[in-house]
């Protein structure tokens, strides 16, 4: 088993290295800070960086079976750090914020089940935790004194990108792989993504912008599986989405400013 030893690089066991996730934290936080700017926020985006921290030298624990120096000092600085701006901001917000935490962290724990068991690849595992990161957006909201109905529909904005997101990433590293893929499923689940956004924003459910916002999205996904374009490494696509990512972030700040 492979351990944590003096010889391993600092960003190794403090650092966790899914760059999607940390532009999901960025996304979630842009989002939630930008239409409920409050210090309690401030510190519950700290918290959230914290708990993801933490879960670096954890996944460490957990799968090598062993305790080191290095791994212990992270584990109690991330759940110091993270419990202490929790309480801080429970004491500022606006109204409690649990029922949405509580939730996130379950698809996080969920999240983390599957990673154990070595699926933290899977379809499932990459949704439960982007919809667990996104949770965030909803909690800051709700402790800067949005409505709740408002928080968790932005939540489930945030999260109906994550789905067609992950979707279209798994097909274009395959396509790029010279793997079996399947344009229809990214498709699929796009059109009927944008289908029930355009019927929302008919009825004055959901702001024109984000529906914009999700068509670019659509359009650069129709065009990522079309067979002929060079193929490109995992991290550009990661960085591509990153970037539509923090565009449809934007218009979903756009189309709920006031």
């Amino acid at each position: 088993h492979r351990e944590y030893g003096p010889a391993m690089k600092f960003k190794d066991i403090a650092l966790p290295r899914e760059y999607g996730v940390w532009g999901l934290l960025a996304e979630a936080f842009l989002v939630g800070f930008c239409l409920a700017p409050t210090k309690a926020g401030l510190l519950l985006g700290f918290a959230a960086l914290s708990l993801f921290c933490f879960t670096q030298p954890a996944k460490g624990v957990l799968k090598n079976r062993s305790l080191t120096r290095g791994t212990l000092f992270f584990m109690l600085l991330y759940a110091t750090l993270g419990l202490l701006a929790l309480t801080q901001a429970a004491a500022l917000s606006s109204a409690p914020f649990w029922r949405p935490m509580i939730a996130g962290l379950i698809l996080s724990l969920a999240q983390l089940m599957l990673d154990f068991k070595n699926q933290g690849r899977s379809f499932l595992s990459e949704t439960a935790g982007g919809s667990a990161v996104s949770s965030l957006a909803a909690v800051i909201l709700i402790a800067g004194g949005k409505p709740s109905g408002t928080a968790f529909a932005i939540w489930g904005l945030l999260c109906l990108r994550i789905f067609a997101s992950v979707t279209y990433v798994r097909n274009k590293l395959r396509l790029a792989k010279g793997r079996e893929y399947s344009p229809g499923q990214v498709f699929w689940v796009h059109g009927l993504a944008l289908t029930l956004l355009l019927v929302f924003t008919r009825v004055h459910f959901v702001p024109w912008p984000v529906t914009l916002g999700f068509t670019a999205l659509c359009l650069n996904a129709a065009l990522g599986m079309l067979k002929y374009q060079v193929p490109v490494k995992a991290r550009t696509v990661g960085f591509q989405q990153m970037a539509f990512g923090i565009l449809y972030s934007l218009c979903i700040i756009l189309g709920y400013w006031k």
